[in-house]
């Protein structure tokens, strides 16, 4: 291998692994020289080659700088890299997430994509910029922070919103992959009214626009079957043991007391219904509980959860097919995978009337 040959070599590779980044600046070619001891001419041929392939740009007055991602992609340095953004306060630790990542990685790796998955970004503008100058697309799991949004769009880079309740107006341009909050709650609120439960209470987590949503998809499909006077929510905290509800049950005269409660996710459904239990109030013959979205029913106790959920590797499928879609074409798009119900034993059949 001759010496040119060898740098260009080592060159990439240090891009390659990371030790250059894309936008950062090489050693001096006088620098160079002296770290490979060869003549001027070979390093300036050397780096010549490389940016006639574009894996490099020279500079005038500053140097030789890498070129971003995409570049790199181009001349086989880098693959395309996608990055996934995760809001909310999720992550890899929920079971939601991490089944998504797993099941969208395998699918852009099959295409010929790298997917990097950060909680945080860069504070700085400049920084913020050149990561989204070094990324071929995002995918954000719920809100769409302005400054990101500003970044990647005057960029012309492709956005995916992934959220299973997300329901705020999308941003132009912006593309969503989401289970709408009305399917979810329709499905549920169907069921319920078909085992002749007319008084529901929604227990929900802390405010924010993901329970917000589901309120009013709760509140809007017992308008629409006809017994929205006769619904409430409850919010939970955070690490609920159950018990509020058991106290909120207690609280009221016996014929206002709810016949069925719908819990978001299947752990706190679960909770609930230990709670519940503990306190000798039965499930179902006391009440009926049903989960919406509970993913893991591998972890769910007896009796078995009547629960209404979305399939995650769906999820994680529809959002790799959407990715490379908006990717080949600038367009917005927008697909909402539809639940699915499974009946369980913690909602009984028809004791409940009016």
């Amino acid at each position: 291998m001759t010496k040119q040959a060898q740098i260009i070599r080592e060159i990439e590779q240090m891009i390659a692994t990371g030790r250059i980044r894309p936008g950062q600046m090489l050693p001096t070619q006088k620098e160079l020289m002296d770290q490979y001891g060869v003549a001027m001419g070979t390093i300036q041929q050397a780096l010549g080659r490389l940016q006639s392939r574009g894996v490099l740009a020279s500079t005038r007055g500053k140097g030789t700088v890498v070129r971003d991602s995409s570049a790199l992609a181009t001349a086989g340095i880098l693959r395309p890299r996608i990055e996934m953004l995760l809001t909310l306060g999720r992550d890899t630790t929920d079971s939601v997430v991490s089944e998504t990542i797993l099941v969208l990685q395998q699918s852009l790796n099959n295409a010929g994509f790298d997917l990097v998955v950060r909680k945080t970004l860069p504070e700085s503008a400049a920084e913020l910029n050149r990561w989204a100058e070094n990324t071929l697309a995002v995918v954000v799991t719920g809100e769409l922070p302005p400054r990101v949004y500003q970044a990647l769009m005057s960029r012309r880079k492709p956005i995916v919103i992934a959220g299973e309740l997300y329901t705020e107006v999308r941003p132009a341009g912006v593309s969503q992959v989401t289970v709408a909050p009305d399917n979810i709650m329709q499905l549920g609120l169907v069921y319920l009214n078909c085992l002749g439960h007319r008084r529901i209470t929604l227990c929900h987590g802390p405010d924010s626009i993901y329970y917000r949503s589901l309120i009013n998809a709760f509140r809007r499909n017992a308008q629409g079957l006809g017994f929205e006077d006769q619904v409430d929510t409850l919010e939970l905290p955070p690490q609920t043991d159950g018990v509020e509800v058991v106290d909120f049950w207690r609280s009221l005269p016996k014929k206002n007391r709810p016949t069925a409660i719908i819990v978001d996710g299947g752990h706190r459904a679960c909770r609930v219904i230990f709670a519940l239990q503990r306190h000798k109030i039965q499930v179902p013959e006391d009440v009926s509980v049903l989960a919406i979205n509970a993913y893991e029913p591998h972890l769910l106790s007896l009796p078995a959860l009547s629960r209404v959920e979305s399939l995650t590797s769906l999820l994680g499928a529809k959002l790799a097919e959407v990715l490379l879609e908006v990717i080949q074409m600038p367009i917005a798009v927008r697909e909402v995978i539809t639940p699915a119900l499974i009946r369980g034993e913690t909602c009984l059949f028809g004791p409940y009337q009016g």
